[in-house]
C-alpha cells in the first residue's frame, strides 16, 4: 500500500518560500509516497506551485471527516499553533510529528524543541524531517513559475536593468520609513534602473507616493501570483524589508537587499545566493514586543539610505 502523509503547512508567503525544502527533502525520502498539504491564505498560492506535493488543502473549508477518509500513515505538522494538532487529534493517524510547543508534546509521537531566533526557520522546518530520521540531501531554497505567466509579464518589463522595491509588510512595524525609500530610488534610476513596484491593491496608493517618471512601474493589483513570480524571477535587483516577495527573489538567486528591524535575522534572514540582510544590530533587537517600541523603532531608523547604497554597491561589484 502507498505510504500517504500529510503536511500541515505555513500559511504566509516567506514561510511557505521557506519550506519548500522541506517538502523537497521528504520526496527525496518518500519517493513513492502521496504527500498532500493543508494550508490557507498566501500558503494556498506558494504551495500549489511546489511539484513535490500530490494535492493541497485549504485549511478553511476542510473537513476532519474528509482528513479521517483519506487514511493518513503520518502527519507532519509545520504550525505551531494547538489548533493545528486539534485538527488531526482522534483521526487514526498513527505518526504525528511536529513542535512540542502550545503543550502538544503529549499528544505528537516524535516532538521536536522549536528554538526561534536561534537558527533559519528553514532548518527548524528541515529539523521535523531529521527527527523522522530523513535525510537532509539539499538544503537549497528553489521556486517556481509557470510558462504562461513568464511570457505574460514580458509586456510590463523594459529593456534594460530592473529593480524590485518591496516597501509594505503584512506589519507596519517591519516597514523603512518612506522618505529613505525615495532616495534609494532616485539613486538606483540616476544609474539606468528602471523600478518596479508589486502588491496588493490596496498598496497602490502607498507607492503612488513615490516620484512618477517613465522608470517607475506601480503594478499593484494588476497582476495574478503567477505572474508577480515571473516579474520576481525577471529582476536584475530586489531591495525591501522583510517580506515574502523578498525570499522569492532570494529563491530565484535575483541579488536581492532586506532591511531587517524588530525582527530575528537569524530566523527570518535570506538565505538564497546573491542576499544581502541589512541590520543595525541593537541589542534589543530581535524585539520579544514590536509593536510596543520604546525606542522609535531605532533599529530601522539607523539603517540610512547611505548605507543601503552602499550594500547594493557591494553587491553588485561581487556578482
Amino acid at each position: 500500500m502507498k505510504e500517504k502523509i500529510l503536511v500541515i503547512a505555513p500559511q504566509f508567503l516567506g514561510d511557505g518560500i521557506l519550506s519548500v525544502p522541506f517538502f523537497r527533502n521528504l520526496r527525496l525520502g518518500k519517493k513513492d509516497a502521496q504527500i498532500d498539504a493543508i494550508t490557507k491564505n498566501a500558503g494556498l498560492l506558494v504551495l500549489s506551485k511546489i511539484p513535490y506535493i500530490n494535492n493541497v488543502y485549504d485549511l478553511k473549508t476542510i473537513t476532519r471527516k474528509f482528513i479521517k477518509e483519506q487514511k493518513y500513515h503520518k502527519v507532519y505538522i509545520l504550525k505551531r499553533s494547538f489548533s493545528a494538532l486539534k485538527l488531526i487529534l482522534g483521526l487514526g493517524i498513527r505518526e504525528k510529528i511536529g513542535f512540542s510547543g502550545q503543550f502538544r508534546k503529549p499528544f505528537l509521537t516524535t516532538p521536536i524543541k522549536y528554538a526561534p531566533c536561534q537558527k533559519p526557520e528553514r532548518d527548524c522546518f528541515l529539523e521535523v524531517l531529521t527527527a523522522d530520521r530523513i535525510d537532509i540531501i539539499d538544503e537549497k531554497l528553489e521556486f517556481f513559475t509557470e510558462k504562461t505567466a513568464e511570457e505574460s509579464i514580458q509586456k510590463h518589463l523594459k529593456e534594460g536593468k530592473k529593480a524590485l522595491i518591496v516597501a509594505k509588510a503584512s506589519t507596519r512595524v517591519k516597514e523603512w520609513p518612506q522618505e529613505n525609500f525615495a532616495k534609494v530610488i532616485e539613486w538606483l534610476k540616476n544609474r539606468g534602473f528602471d523600478v518596479y513596484f508589486v502588491g496588493l491593491e490596496s498598496e497602490k496608493a502607498y507607492y503612488d507616493g513615490f516620484k512618477k517618471d517613465e522608470q517607475t512601474h506601480n503594478l499593484c493589483g494588476e497582476l495574478s501570483f503567477d505572474e508577480c513570480c515571473a516579474l520576481v524571477k525577471n529582476m536584475d535587483l530586489t531591495l525591501g524589508i522583510d517580506s515574502g516577495f523578498c525570499h522569492m527573489a532570494s529563491a530565484f538567486e535575483v541579488p536581492t537587499l532586506t532591511m531587517y528591524g524588530p525582527m530575528s535575522v537569524v530566523q527570518w534572514g535570506l538565505l538564497g545566493k546573491n542576499s544581502v540582510n541589512i541590520t543595525a544590530g541593537l541589542d534589543c533587537s530581535p524585539c520579544k514586543k514590536p509593536r510596543k517600541c520604546t525606542r522609535g523603532y531605532e533599529c530601522l531608523q539607523k539603517i540610512t539610505p547611505t548605507i543601503v547604497i552602499d550594500k547594493i554597491k557591494d553587491l553588485l561589484q561581487k556578482i
